[in-house]
């Protein structure tokens, strides 16, 4: 099965009254595929089409996130960083996290 027809399939469970609403991470990931498949030439009628949706949401999908717009689909865990700060007179502390350093800093300036 293609990934249009995984994505019909989802938009499908969504009544055509007139005035569907996606979740987020759906509308997102049709976002996504409409940008994908226009970029590639494929017409705003073609992806509606393909999706079960009408060409008015798709152009309004194109133009609501410019090319470059992150869209969230999901999380992401950040590996977390550490920091080493030197002191006046030379005193090092290693391995603080963000909050560290901001925590030892409201601690040595009150």
């Amino acid at each position: 099965m293609s990934r249009a027809e995984r994505l019909r399939r989802r938009v499908s469970r969504y009544p055509r009254d007139g005035g569907r609403r996606f979740p987020p991470d759906l509308k997102a990931e049709l976002t996504l595929f409409a940008r994908a498949e226009a970029e590639a030439g494929i017409s705003a009628a073609q992806i509606a089409r393909s999706l079960g949706v009408s060409g008015p949401t798709v152009r309004r999908w194109l133009v609501s996130s410019p090319p470059g717009t992150l869209l969230a689909v999901g999380s992401v865990e950040m590996p977390t960083r550490s920091f080493r700060v030197t002191l006046p007179g030379g005193v090092v502390v290693e391995g603080l996290d963000l909050a560290g350093v901001a925590e030892l800093s409201r601690a040595l300036t009150s």
